[in-house]
C-alpha cells in the first residue's frame, strides 16, 4: 500500500546533489511513497516566462523591472530576494495541482515554501549547505538583501518540521551562528556500491571532478597544483572554466564515472574560510566509493572521514602525494576508503531523513485524532 506523496524540490543538473535526490527518491520508494519531482533546473531555466506571468502577474512584474535595472546595472546586485519570492508563487501553484501531503525542500532558493504551511501536512529542509552565509561570502549583495535572507532563512529553520544538511558539520555550524534549527536531522551524504575499484599503480595519477566556476574551490590552488608537473591531474567538470582561471588545463565533461577507476587520488581544493572548514565536499565520497584515498587541503579536518584523506598543503603537497605513492602507504589509505563507503552507504546514511518523516506524521496523525475528542 502506498503512503503519503511527497514532492522533492530539487535540480537534477548533472551535479552532486542530483545524486542525493535520486538516492533519496529510491529509498522513500522503498518505503512505499509515491514521489513527484519539481525540478529546478527544467524548470528555472530562464526565469522569463508567460507562465510565471501568468500565475504571479504582480511578482512578475516587479521581479522583471529589478531584472533590468541590474542588466542596465542601474542596481548593482542581482534580485535575489524577488526571485525567491516568485519561485515560491510557481511551486505553491505545483504543490495545489499535485496535492502533496509532504514538502522536501533540497534547493535553498526554493526554501520559501517551507513556509507555506497551509499548502502541505509535512515540511522538510535538505539544504546543501547554511545559504545566508553562502550569499554573504559572495560580496556582491548590499547589507540589506543579506538580512531578508537571513530572515527568510532563520524562519524555515524555526518552521520546518525537519531540517537535515548534506553533511552534519553544518548542524554544529548552525549551531556556532545560533540559527533557531527546532527539528534537526543527521542525515549524512552518502555513496553506492562501486564494481569498478581504484588500483595501486607505480606511476599514480589524480583526479579532480566537480564545480569549476566558483571562488570557494580555489582556482588558484588547483592551478598550482596541476602546473607543479609532480604528478598527472585530469581536471573533470560539467562545467568549462572561465576567466577565474588562466592557464588551467580541462578534461571536459566525465560521462563515465567509473573512469575514475583509473586513477590513484582523488582531489579536492577550496578555500580557507570557515564555511568551508566546516562544510563538505560529495566529490569526497564519490571518491571514496571507488576506493580512493582523498587529497584534500589541511584546514577541512573531518573525523568521520579522516582515515581515508590525505591532508596537504600547497608547499608539501608534492611530497605527500610521493609519500602515499608507496604501495603499503597507498592500500593503507585505498582499504580505509572501501570501509567508509560501505559505512555511508545512502540507505544507512538516509535512514534517518525517513525515519523523522515517518515520526513527524505519526505525531500529526496522533495530534488530529486528539483533536476530534476535544
Amino acid at each position: 500500500m502506498k503512503k503519503n506523496k511527497i514532492i522533492l524540490i530539487s535540480s537534477l543538473d548533472n551535479s552532486a546533489n542530483e545524486e542525493r535526490a535520486k538516492a533519496l527518491i529510491f529509498e522513500l520508494k522503498q518505503s512505499n511513497y509515491t514521489i513527484a519531482v519539481f525540478d529546478t533546473k527544467k524548470h528555472y531555466s530562464h526565469m522569463i516566462k508567460f507562465d510565471y506571468l501568468v500565475t504571479s502577474p504582480k511578482r512578475f512584474i516587479f521581479y522583471l523591472i529589478n531584472l533590468i535595472q541590474y542588466k542596465l546595472r542601474f542596481q548593482k546586485h542581482y534580485p535575489l530576494v524577488n526571485e525567491m519570492k516568485l519561485r515560491n508563487e510557481i511551486i505553491n501553484k505545483y504543490i495545489k495541482k499535485n496535492q502533496a501531503k509532504i514538502i522536501i525542500c533540497q534547493n535553498p532558493q526554493d526554501m520559501l515554501c517551507i513556509l507555506n504551511r497551509t499548502k502541505t501536512h509535512l515540511s522538510i529542509y535538505d539544504s546543501p549547505t547554511i545559504y545566508s552565509e553562502e550569499v554573504k561570502n559572495m560580496n556582491t549583495f548590499p547589507k540589506k538583501e543579506l538580512k531578508a535572507i537571513k530572515y527568510i532563512e532563520n524562519n524555515v529553520f524555526d518552521k520546518a518540521d525537519g531540517v537535515s544538511f548534506h553533511w552534519e558539520t553544518f548542524i554544529k555550524l548552525a549551531k556556532e551562528l545560533n540559527k533557531p534549527i527546532t527539528n534537526p536531522i543527521k542525515a549524512n551524504w552518502g555513496c553506492s556500491k562501486r564494481k569498478k575499484l581504484g588500483k595501486f599503480s607505480k606511476k599514480p595519477k589524480i583526479v579532480y571532478i566537480g564545480k569549476l566556476n566558483a571562488p570557494w574551490i580555489n582556482p588558484q590552488l588547483l592551478e598550482l597544483i596541476q602546473a607543479s608537473g609532480g604528478f598527472p591531474l585530469d581536471v573533470f567538470s560539467y562545467e568549462k572554466p572561465e576567466k577565474l582561471f588562466k592557464s588551467l588545463k580541462y578534461s571536459g565533461y566525465l560521462k563515465n564515472l567509473n573512469q575514475i577507476s583509473t586513477y590513484q587520488f582523488g582531489l579536492i581544493t577550496m578555500s580557507n574560510d570557515f564555511l568551508r572548514n566546516s562544510g563538505f565536499s560529495a566529490k569526497h565520497l564519490l571518491y571514496i566509493s571507488y576506493g580512493l584515498p582523498v587529497l584534500c587541503p589541511e584546514w577541512r579536518q573531518d573525523k568521520i572521514l579522516r582515515s581515508a584523506t590525505i591532508s596537504y598543503n600547497k608547499n608539501n603537497f608534492t611530497d605527500i602525494v610521493k609519500y602515499y605513492s608507496k604501495k603499503n602507504n597507498w592500500l593503507r589509505k585505498h582499504q580505509a576508503a572501501l570501509k567508509l563507503a560501505k559505512k555511508l552507504r545512502w540507505n544507512k546514511t538516509l535512514k534517518p531523513l525517513i525515519k523523522h518523516i515517518e515520526s513527524r506524521i505519526n505525531i500529526k496523525k496522533a495530534n488530529n485524532q486528539l483533536t476530534k475528542y476535544i
